[in-house]
Parts: structure tokens; C-alpha cells; sequence
């Protein structure tokens, strides 16, 4: 029987001290678009630009999210409790204002949630676009800060949801399909008209549903995990648990997904992002599926205790693994 690496075992996952690295790199990147704010002379997708003012109000105002999200976390909590000033400062703001605490904690997941907002609207309107001094920029850069905003965003509602019940093998899982919801964003936000060798012609809306559709089965995945043993996702089906089976099946078409790009891998041209090789698709799917195998690993090294799920779980990495070569060889 496989057990768990000693060194995972001993991992401590703190999640105040992760959302206030989250929110902080979020106010870095508000602070560097203050920073360069450059007037935007033409965005392709809006067909018209940003002024220069707007570019730096855009910054700013991740600059005070992030900021508000981080107050937040040391104010309502015990984080950076060991500091005197921190103390009385706390004591002097919320001195017979217990009733801020619990409001002051969903600070930071309100936060997280207008950033994700925020990162689907980059998203939506990512495209070339003509940068004053800068010149033409491809639609690939702004897909791309959409992605990983959002994944900061998602972050901060993932850590304060899970803060009371986070350990690894539930850290593991998230964060996989954190990721994936993160590239759903990306290949959203990249969506338009393309051609692929052999295949021909693809529509900009069959991207942008291949984009959301991995968003929404990710974040499905996830509040399964949120759920876990509540209402119906309790009970056993086959001897599994309902919720286990959705999170594992998931996963499982998510591998999927990627085996299919993995064997239709092909040069392919993008009009927002230019021409791109055939290893590109090849490797990109790879990923995808490689990944999404991991869920399934997280149940078979990091759950002892559950035999069935285990086995269960050994079973879905080996089909899985035995599936890879043949996609890859089509």
C-alpha cells in the first residue's frame, strides 16, 4: 500500500499568510499598471481605446483591492498577532465592535470575487491592440493577465472558504482545478477565428464554449469538494460517495478533453495570436491531461483511510495512464 511522503505529512498549510501573498500580488500588479499606464490607442475587439487616466484608474483600483483585501485579513484574524502595534491597533478599531469580525473575514473573498469578475471582462474584450509608444501588442498578453487575475482572485474565495478545513489532499484537488479554471479563462479570453492543418476552418464561439465549459466543470469540481459529505453528495453509490465520483468524473473528462487535443495536435493559426506549431496543441493537451490524471492521484497517495475511494482512484490513473499513448499516437 502506498503511503503518503513524510515530507507532505508535515506540510502546514496557512491560509491567512496565502491570501495575503494573493492580495499582495495583486496590488503589485495595480501598482506597475500605475506605474506604465500608457494610453490605449485601439483595443480590436471594443474598436475604440483608453485613455491614459483610465489605464492608471484601472491599476489604482486593484492597487485598493488588494490593500482592502490584506487589512482585511490582519484586522479580523489572528495574522501578524505577535506585533504589539498590530494588537492595538485591532483593539482601538474594533474595541466594542465585535460584530465587525465576521464581516471583516468575508472581506477578502468579496474581493476575490470582483477580481474574478473583473478578469472575465479582460477576458471577454482580449485582443490586438495598439499601445501609445509601445505599438501593436497581440491578443495573447491580455488573455494571459486575465488568467492568472482571475487565478488570484479565485484564490482569495478559495482560501477564506475553505480556511477552517483546509488540509492537503483538499488543497491538492483545488488547486488543480484552480488552474483549470484559470485556462478556461485563458483559451476564453484567446477565442477567435482559427484554422487548423487538417481539420480546417473553427468558429470564434466553438473556442469561447471549449473556454467555459472547462471554467464551469472546474468550479463545479470545486464546490463538490466546498460540499463534500453535505446533503445527497453523502450518500454511497456503488460503496462510493456521490460527491467523490462527481469530483473523480470530472476529472476524468477533463483528461479527456486533453486527450483529444493531444491527438488532433496540428499546426493551427489564431487571427488574435498568430500561427503556432504543431508540438504547441501537442504539449498543451498533454498538460491538460497529465493534470486532470492528479486528481484521481491526490485520493490514492493522500487518503489512507478510505480503502474503497482508493481503489477506485488507483483504477481511473491506471485506464488513464494506459489511454495516454494511444492519443498521443493517433
Amino acid at each position: 500500500m502506498a503511503k503518503v511522503p513524510s515530507f507532505l505529512s508535515r506540510l502546514r498549510i496557512d491560509p491567512p499568510l496565502l491570501s495575503v501573498a494573493l492580495a499582495a500580488l495583486i496590488m503589485l500588479q495595480g501598482a506597475a499598471i500605475v506605474a506604465v499606464a500608457r494610453q490605449i490607442d485601439m483595443i480590436e475587439k471594443w474598436g475604440t481605446g483608453l485613455f491614459q487616466s483610465t489605464v492608471a484608474l484601472i491599476g489604482a483600483q486593484l492597487l485598493v483591492l488588494g490593500l482592502v483585501a490584506i487589512l482585511a485579513i490582519v484586522m479580523s484574524g489572528d495574522f501578524l498577532s505577535n506585533f504589539s502595534a498590530v494588537r492595538k491597533v485591532r483593539s482601538l478599531v474594533l474595541k466594542d465592535r465585535a460584530w465587525l469580525y465576521r464581516p471583516l473575514s468575508w472581506v477578502p473573498a468579496a474581493v476575490g470575487a470582483v477580481v474574478m469578475i473583473e478578469a472575465m471582462v479582460v477576458a471577454y474584450y482580449s485582443s490586438p491592440m495598439v499601445i501609445h509608444d509601445l505599438g501593436g501588442v497581440r491578443g495573447m498578453f491580455p488573455a494571459l493577465f486575465a488568467a492568472q487575475l482571475f487565478l488570484l482572485g479565485s484564490g482569495l474565495v478559495f482560501f477564506r472558504l475553505f480556511e477552517d478545513r483546509l488540509d492537503l489532499p483538499t488543497a491538492s484537488r483545488s488547486s488543480i482545478f484552480l488552474l483549470f479554471a484559470s485556462a478556461g479563462v485563458l483559451v476564453y479570453g484567446l477565442a477567435d477565428k482559427a484554422n487548423i492543418t487538417g481539420i480546417g476552418g473553427v468558429q470564434e464561439s466553438t473556442f469561447e464554449l471549449a473556454g467555459l465549459q472547462l471554467l464551469i466543470l472546474s468550479l463545479a469540481a470545486i464546490a463538490l469538494i466546498y460540499l463534500d459529505d453535505r446533503y445527497f453528495l453523502a450518500k454511497r453509490l456503488f460503496g462510493w460517495k456521490i460527491g467523490t465520483l462527481g469530483i473523480l468524473a470530472i476529472a476524468m473528462v477533463i483528461c479527456f478533453q486533453g486527450m483529444v487535443v493531444a491527438s488532433i495536435a496540428a499546426p493551427f493559426r489564431v487571427d488574435s495570436i498568430g500561427g503556432m506549431v504543431e508540438r504547441t496543441m501537442l504539449l498543451a493537451g498533454l498538460a491538460m491531461a497529465i493534470l486532470a490524471m492528479l486528481v484521481p492521484g491526490t485520493y490514492y497517495f493522500l487518503e489512507p483511510k478510505d480503502k474503497a475511494i482508493r481503489k477506485l482512484a488507483h483504477t481511473s490513473c491506471l485506464f488513464l495512464v494506459f489511454m495516454l499513448p494511444f492519443a498521443i499516437l493517433m
